[in-house]
């Protein structure tokens, strides 16, 4: 498999739990969105960011992503299934807004934690899979850069240079005849592969061979909490998983979230000195 088509299953390993995850929240928990967001919106923000890292796109701190994740997951549960907000008005946006972003301000100083440690569960199982996926994209692409730079050097040697030459007098190798109808040009073939092939295997030797053997294992190990093709698949679980809990431990700060009902963004630091955290 190359690099390209790897980082491909990859990608789409993401997109794939990316569509499940979106599915779950505004199909089977119903979620709304949050003023002019739609709710996969921000699924979506959170899976580009996990492929950005996968492909070294950009500088992505995943552990930052899943936060901010979380931090709005947890806003849109408790204003469906929480405060009971059943519709959003959309004349008046930027009041929606700001009362989301005075419960997302509460969601990391409340214990206990309402996620119950989900989102540190999620964060620590999407990471260690991105980065065993990335070691491995990495460990392809040198693999695959050494076998090219190396086929440059042999075909640009003399020796091979002249073997490829007297190769293409043969019509056979060229690819104008036909194997069932004449092979005078069968051994030729395989002797000018040895031949040029063997300059590589001098040049690498035991070096190349402690890469496949390295690279062997490493995909070896990546099975379990490192595959990402495991990993991908309990993502959306573990994202209802999450949305479950808060449901659950929401008499722990309901009183918390009730006093940020009709807070702004200007109430904010008063509304926050107001919660008292239950312990």
């Amino acid at each position: 498999m190359d690099v390209c088509s790897c980082a491909g299953e990859y990608v789409d390993l993401l997109s794939t739990a990316e569509n499940r995850t979106c599915r779950t929240l505004t199909n089977h928990l119903r979620l709304l969105p949050l003023g002019s967001v739609p709710v996969c919106q921000t699924v979506t923000a959170l899976f580009d960011d996990l492929r950005s890292r996968l492909l070294a796109s950009r500088q992505v701190d995943v552990h930052k992503s899943v936060t901010r994740f979380f931090d709005e997951l947890f806003t849109l549960v408790v204003r469906r299934h929480v405060l009971g907000i059943v519709s959003v008005d959309r004349r008046d946006t930027a009041a929606d807004s700001d009362h989301a972003a005075c419960i997302r301000s509460l969601r990391r100083d409340l214990r206990p934690d309402p996620l119950e440690g989900v989102g540190d569960r999620f964060g620590a199982d999407v990471d260690r899979a991105i980065n065993s996926s990335r070691v491995v994209l990495d460990a392809l692409q040198l693999a695959s850069e050494t076998v090219t730079s190396a086929a440059d050097d042999w075909a640009t040697s003399t020796s091979c240079r002249q073997a490829l030459t007297r190769l293409r007098l043969c019509g056979l190798c060229d690819g104008r005849l036909d194997w069932g109808s004449l092979r005078p040009c069968r051994g030729l073939c395989v002797n000018v592969a040895r031949g040029c092939l063997a300059v590589i295997a001098v040049e690498l030797g035991p070096r190349w061979e402690r890469l496949v053997d390295g690279l062997a294992r490493l995909i070896a190990r990546s099975y379990g909490p490192h595959d990402l093709e495991i990993v991908s698949k309990s993502l959306d679980g573990i994202v209802a998983d999450g949305v479950l809990r808060v449901i659950r431990n929401a008499p722990h700060f309901y009183s918390q979230v009730k006093l940020l009902l009709y807070c702004d963004v200007d109430d904010l630091d008063a509304a926050q000195s107001k919660s008292h955290v239950v312990k």
